[in-house]
């Protein structure tokens, strides 16, 4: 084997390695992404190896501060965006509803906004609670 192929073979399986980590940190489950890799063509024991390596190596992230902070912050940065929402809908709906009472007329209510925002700060608050019972 050539200098030149190994080094080609070693980045492929680095790209294949990240590849699955992404896979695993988006929340497919490891049965799934070995299936997909199985398909690709690489063998049955080599994509549960690589599975299995990538899922430890994301535990072990999440687990350290490093990856805490990083669970958290993305937690905390659901519930701002739901929260504005949330509010931005309510504000919206109060402000037309107090131009159409004043003059006559129609108002919009944004439930959208209101709807989704909420499901999104919940989901965050969620999250988080989940989060800090693990630490």
């Amino acid at each position: 084997m050539t200098q030149a192929h190994a080094a080609s073979d070693s980045a492929a399986r680095r790209t294949l390695y990240e590849a699955v980590v992404r896979s695993l940190a988006s929340g497919q489950r490891p049965q799934a992404v070995a299936k997909q890799l199985t398909r690709r063509g690489v063998p049955p024991d080599t994509a549960s190896q690589l599975v299995a390596q990538a899922s430890g190596a994301l535990l072990a992230y999440r687990r350290s501060p490093e990856g805490r902070t990083a669970v958290m912050k993305r937690y905390r940065g659901r519930m701002v965006r739901g929260l504005a929402w949330a509010v931005g809908g309510l504000l919206v709906t109060a402000v037309t509803y107090a131009m159409a009472s004043g003059k006559g007329g129609s108002y919009y209510i944004f439930w959208g906004a209101v709807l989704l925002g909420a499901i999104d700060f919940f989901a965050g608050f969620v999250g988080w609670l989940r989060h800090q019972s693990e630490i």
